[in-house]
């Protein structure tokens, strides 16, 4: 059912999560990723299974950052803090204290959600 906000049908659809970022890779200084290959400071980047992102973005990540690691995290949507938290503060936990990963790294560039975008 959609319901009516201010006289106008919502859909339950935020259009703005929608848009993806161009960046303006005419101008080779405005393009990060350059930089950001040369960067090697450790990273982590949360994917979560119910996630309304495309997982292009991470393989982006991936291939710009070179100390990343991905975890996929089961049975979580985007807000993973509510949803997971004890896997989350493990995660976090191992990370800051270099510690061995909570869960094993996820190091395909497949989507492993299966056949979705």
């Amino acid at each position: 059912m959609i319901a009516a906000v201010d006289g106008h049908e919502n859909p339950g659809v935020n259009p703005y999560v929608l848009q993806e970022l161009v960046p303006d890779t005419e101008r080779a200084e405005s393009d990060p990723h350059a930089a950001l290959r040369e960067n090697r400071t450790p990273a982590i980047l949360l994917y979560p299974e119910c996630n309304y992102l495309s997982w292009n973005g991470t393989v982006d990540y991936r291939r710009t950052l070179p100390n990343l690691k991905v975890y996929y995290v089961l049975r979580a949507g985007h807000y993973i803090q509510f949803e997971q938290p004890e896997l989350l503060r493990r995660i976090l936990l191992t990370f800051l204290l270099d510690q061995p990963d909570a869960i094993p790294p996820y190091t395909s560039d497949t989507d492993p959600r299966g056949n979705l975008p």
